[in-house]
């Protein structure tokens, strides 16, 4: 610290920032050594009289990187009355569950009708979603590029490349 604080006193700029460069380095090197050891507060030092740097400073090798705490999968009475937002956040820290993403973007491999009129769309990566409600006229065709996003309260908007679409929900 007393080194940092040493070189306060410098008036040419590049000398006076190499002084800090180097004097820094050397303090959070000592400060990642010690912090493993003990969380014992840093001790005061008065300000250096001398109006120079201390002797150089060994360039300091950087902090090897300390493991992450380990996250376990939490009992049922550790997650009982814990929010589903909070549960999927538990669970994507453990890697139970990959991270959530908004939206997917593939090519309709196939569309059919259901027996109540609703399309289903087969998705080149395998998915099928089915039209929400049949009273959306769509020009869809086999091969085309849509998108799926996410919507409010858990719905999803097939976004078309002419900009129409339909609500849709995931069966497969």
């Amino acid at each position: 610290m007393q080194a940092v604080l040493a070189c306060r006193r410098i008036a040419q700029p590049s000398r006076r920032l190499e002084c800090f460069d180097r004097a820094s380095a050397r303090l959070a090197a000592s400060l990642a050594a010690a912090r493993p050891a003990s969380h014992a507060p840093v001790a005061r030092t008065a300000p250096a009289e001398s109006a120079t740097p201390a002797a150089p400073v060994a360039a300091a090798r950087p902090a090897a990187p300390q493991p992450a705490p380990a996250v376990k999968r939490l009992s049922a009475q550790q997650a009982f009355g814990l929010s589903d937002r909070a549960l999927t956040a538990h669970e994507v820290a453990v890697g139970a569950l990959p991270k959530p993403i908004s939206r997917i973007t593939a090519t309709l491999r196939s569309i059919t009708t259901a027996a109540d009129g609703r399309w289903i769309f087969t998705l080149s990566n395998g998915q099928v979603w089915v039209q929400d409600y049949r009273n959306h006229q769509l020009l869809v065709s086999r091969g085309q590029r849509v998108s799926i996003s996410r919507q409010l309260f858990g719905s999803y908007w097939m976004q078309l490349p002419d900009d129409t679409g339909c609500k849709v929900e995931r069966v497969r």
